[in-house]
């Protein structure tokens, strides 16, 4: 037994016409093909010959489809509106391109391919774009992390960098700043005597940095104020998570060991939280992954000239302080820093911004462009997947 309706919705072309509307046309159809079915098995013909003169009843699909729209009334279409309003219209739109694909698998391909490419790409940017700019920093009150910077006057444009002799002095002397930490460049160091040597990247920070952005160790510690000491080098270090894991398999009992970085024996003091990540400069926009933090006393240039600039400082604001009270400050200290080092200090000077503006500002222009650029491709694949529809 053939199912008629099945079949003329096989070969139906889409109807411009309402689910209901659409259901009955279909079953007349398919009435009539039955019925000249039967009529031919009644007059002796065979069943291939039956299920041909049932065929033959409608030809011409397309030109059938086109008749049937041609016939409905636009009265007959507007009155199926109000049963079902807009969602009437998705479900009539969700079928009709649900069949048209059917009957056409060649385009369905191309027109998922060439969507899939333009929601694809657009994901993954956004994807980026939110995890650099749109996103908040992932600490604790990242509103209140501030970017201290000193760069020269007359040359704004050149990235802020300080050296440790001001950072200290500029630690010392703010008030508005309940924490004050400074954060060396991305050093490369080589880990020995465990297994294959490898190279790490690590920072060297203050103490300060972990309490101010919130983060505790997952086991052990982080530094202590004493570490800092600028007169005398702790030879201690705090491991990433992924590095404890990796390496060491995640062995509590590494706490307390020594390992060798670089010809030196650290003691290994704590291990950071897996899901931590310093966002700030200079990591932010780098792909590198921070294995060990050293102490800023640990690094061999903390003691050297103060016209030597290469760490990166940032504080959190005080509860109740505000943006612009911090500047005020900090610009007084700049302009102290150079009447009492003018070798080093004239020219330059001191200012303050949200840590996240400092993050982005960079990027801010490049990650715009690629949104835009990204939203266009996708605008340019459904414009191309319309030309389709309506070629």
């Amino acid at each position: 037994m053939h199912d008629w309706r099945d079949y003329v919705r096989g070969h139906m072309p889409p109807l411009a016409v309402g689910p209901q509307r659409e259901n009955a046309i279909v079953a007349e159809l398919a009435l009539q093909m039955e019925q000249a079915y039967g009529d031919a098995l009644a007059s002796g013909a065979s069943e291939p010959e039956a299920f041909g003169r049932a065929r033959g009843q409608f030809g011409d699909w397309d030109a059938l489809a086109r008749e049937i729209n041609r016939a409905e009334r636009p009265a007959e279409r507007e009155a199926e509106r109000p049963q079902g309003g807009v969602l009437s219209g998705a479900v009539r739109d969700v079928r009709y391109a649900a069949r048209f694909l059917k009957r056409n698998p060649a385009f369905a391909a191309i027109a998922v391919a060439t969507l899939a490419f333009g929601i694809g790409g657009n994901t993954a940017v956004f994807t980026m774009v939110d995890a650099v700019a749109l996103r908040s920093l992932p600490y604790r009150q990242p509103d209140r992390l501030m970017a201290i910077e000193t760069r020269k006057a007359q040359q704004p444009e050149l990235e802020a960098w300080t050296s440790a002799a001001d950072f200290f002095d500029i630690r010392d002397r703010m008030t508005t700043f309940s924490a004050v930490a400074a954060i060396s460049p991305i050093w490369s160091v080589v880990m020995t005597g465990r297994g294959e040597a490898e190279r790490l990247e690590s920072l060297y920070v203050s103490a300060e940095l972990f309490p101010m952005l919130g983060v505790n160790a997952a086991i052990g510690r982080t530094f202590l104020p004493a570490e800092d000491n600028r007169t005398q080098a702790s030879n201690v270090v705090v491991l990433s998570h992924s590095l404890w894991q990796q390496r060491f398999g995640a062995d509590r009992k590494i706490l307390g060991t020594g390992v060798n970085l670089d010809g030196g024996t650290y003691t290994v003091i704590g291990v950071l939280p897996a899901n931590f990540r310093y966002a700030g400069e200079p990591v932010a926009g780098t792909a590198s992954e921070i294995d060990a933090w050293f102490p800023l006393s640990a690094n061999p240039i903390v003691n050297s000239i103060r016209g030597l600039r290469f760490l990166k400082v940032a504080g959190r604001l005080k509860p109740g302080v505000s943006v612009r009270q911090s500047q005020d400050e900090i610009r007084r200290i700049g302009l102290r820093l150079a009447e009492q080092y003018p070798n080093s200090n004239r020219g330059f000077a001191c200012d303050v911004q949200p840590l996240s503006t400092q993050v982005m500002g960079r990027f801010r222009v490049a990650m715009l462009l690629l949104l835009g650029t990204v939203g266009f491709v996708l605008l340019m694949a459904c414009a191309n997947v319309a030309n389709l529809l309506l070629a």
